[in-house]
């Protein structure tokens, strides 16, 4: 295998050549694995799914589009939902929905002491 080697003028031992060419083998290898492993976390991370408020599974994709501006209760508990399950962190979903933190906090509050009732902008006496 590595004859054509061996005769060069590049003076190298053929065991100093074989020992290189294994150690660039395994380093390829080893880069091939970790481009598996991140494809199929990048998979797994896509396809993650929280409860949602309903009770069904919630992904990403079931999550509102990014620059709503029409809040109803269920996109609300929605976006609180995949914050709480880990599905999307707080920043992510300030920044995609430009929401302030104090608009947030008040919906988890809100969410947590009365559910999805607790979200509307109507009728707030008879929730909170």
């Amino acid at each position: 295998m590595f004859n054509f080697l061996e005769n060069s003028s590049i003076g190298l031992k053929p065991t100093l050549i074989r020992s290189l060419y294994r150690s660039v083998i395994a380093t390829e290898v080893a880069i091939f694995n970790r481009m598996k492993v991140v494809g199929k976390m990048t998979q797994n991370a896509q396809s993650l799914s929280v409860r949602g408020p309903d009770g069904r599974p919630l992904t990403l994709a079931d999550l509102p589009k990014p620059g709503i501006t029409r809040w109803v209760t269920r996109r609300k508990a929605e976006v609180v939902a995949a914050v709480s399950g880990g599905l999307l962190s707080e920043e992510e979903a300030l920044r995609r929905y430009d929401l302030s933190e104090e608009e947030f906090s008040g919906w988890r509050v809100l969410y947590s002491k009365h559910g999805r009732k607790g979200l509307r902008t109507t009728r707030v006496q008879q929730y909170r």
